[in-house]
């Protein structure tokens, strides 16, 4: 799916299609990302709101002229709950490394996803 404002897609396979979404209120954009079963997210806020999520997700971070954004996801990545290639997948999503060839599994991902988000309800 993509959001309002995202650039066409280029062709893609044939079991893979392409929903355009208008611009959605935040509690619509929530429902979003709690249905999903991978979500791509880009900025700060969009971030936060998938860790609510629960879901497996993948960060987009903005790239920064001093290179603070590696800085930013390799600190979030210390701490978030360990998936085994994920540390992979998300510094070479940002283009700070080479993509693995495949995702982590996804029910495991998930595990953790969930298991983060337990930790953050727990916080005062």
């Amino acid at each position: 799916m993509l959001t309002a404002g995202a650039p066409e897609p280029p062709a893609l396979p044939a079991h893979v299609r392409c929903i355009r979404l208008p611009f959605l209120s935040q509690a619509d954009y929530d429902r979003l990302l709690w249905c999903c079963d991978l979500n791509l997210v880009r900025g700060e806020d969009s971030f936060v709101r998938a860790q609510w999520a629960g879901r497996p997700f993948i960060w987009q971070i903005y790239p920064q002229h001093d290179e603070a954004h590696a800085d930013k996801l390799n600190a979030f990545l210390d701490r978030f709950p360990p998936v085994p290639g994920l540390r992979e997948l998300w510094r070479g999503w940002n283009g700070l490394a080479d993509l693995p060839p495949r995702l982590p599994p996804l029910p495991a991902w998930e595990g953790q996803c969930q298991a983060w988000r337990e930790e953050l309800l727990a916080q005062p």
